[in-house]
């Protein structure tokens, strides 16, 4: 079931095109991440489809209705900046906005989910960067929303932290619960994304599994042994290189190196170091992503 559609969708502030284009679909209880540098137009599209900012041409459909006529209770978004009340304790918070919804709800059961039980007497100013973004993790779900828009949720959030909000999204998901997420975190990505759209310059310039992106852009991975001889000549089937003293394999598989290692003792050669360089999702985001633009990770 389709529950996010957008169709060449475009959003222009003062002449400069935000959102060039924009064509998706994403299902229930999927869980997708759009990266891309900094201006690239991620946050104008998620204020898009939510409606906290109008768009210029295209169509958008969220659960079957327009962003503006979308019962509020079903979908939630937690903004790059975003600061509740900085008197209020975390569970007073959490109280505060189930308020706003109209819901009785359990604060802890929330807190907790974000692992914020020993800060539960807490105010909001008395935190931690880092804890400061889990309360406000922890108010974007207190609807139990069927989309949560989710722009950057973890930036500050030590490791720890970051694993609980992983936990949280994917648990999430599992049960239903369509996650729209942006993020500058690659690995982050990696752990969780069902899909990937990269967005540059406000043009969708690629989509897909971080696995297909990575076989389709991440070029090949690639074995290096350290070693005196040139034996090139005894792995023709796989054209090695030889070069400074390193043995170089293109498009090795970690299945083949124990074959290719144990045909280098049978020639009794010795070999000092090994390393074998897989293509990540960082390294295709790095290849999409025109280097000249200045943006950073």
């Amino acid at each position: 079931m389709t529950v996010i559609q957008m169709a060449d969708l475009q959003k222009s502030y003062s002449g400069y095109m935000a959102v060039d284009g924009v064509s998706l679909s994403i299902k229930k209880g999927e869980i997708f991440a759009l990266i891309g540098p900094n201006g690239a137009g991620k946050t104008t599209l998620i204020n898009c489809l939510t409606g906290t900012s109008p768009f210029n041409s295209g169509s958008i459909r969220i659960l079957d209705k327009t962003p503006l006529n979308v019962a509020k209770s079903k979908i939630s978004l937690l903004p790059q900046s975003f600061e509740p009340p900085t008197h209020l304790t975390v569970t007073e918070l959490v109280t505060y906005f189930s308020g706003l919804y109209g819901i009785k709800i359990d604060p802890y059961y929330i807190i907790n989910q974000v692992g914020l039980s020993s800060q539960a007497n807490t105010k909001f100013y008395q935190l931690s960067g880092g804890q400061k973004r889990r309360i406000c993790v922890g108010i974007s779900i207190i609807n139990d929303p069927e989309i949560l828009f989710l722009d950057e949720p973890t930036t500050g959030i030590d490791p720890a932290g970051r694993f609980e909000i992983w936990d949280l999204i994917e648990t999430m998901a599992s049960r239903g619960t369509t996650i729209f997420l942006t993020t500058h975190y690659m690995h982050e990505v990696e752990r969780l994304a069902d899909r990937v759209g990269v967005l540059s310059n406000g043009k969708l310039i690629a989509t897909g599994t971080p696995s297909d992106l990575i076989t389709k852009y991440g070029g090949d991975c690639q074995l290096s042994i350290k070693m005196t001889s040139d034996i090139c000549t005894s792995f023709k089937e796989l054209s090695p290189s030889f070069k400074d003293g390193i043995l170089n394999f293109n498009n090795i598989s970690s299945e083949q190196i124990g074959s290719i290692l144990a045909q280098i003792e049978n020639l009794d050669i010795e070999y000092s170091s090994l390393t074998w360089n897989r293509p990540s999702l960082e390294t295709v985001y790095v290849g999409l992503i025109d280097p000249e633009n200045g943006d950073e990770l």
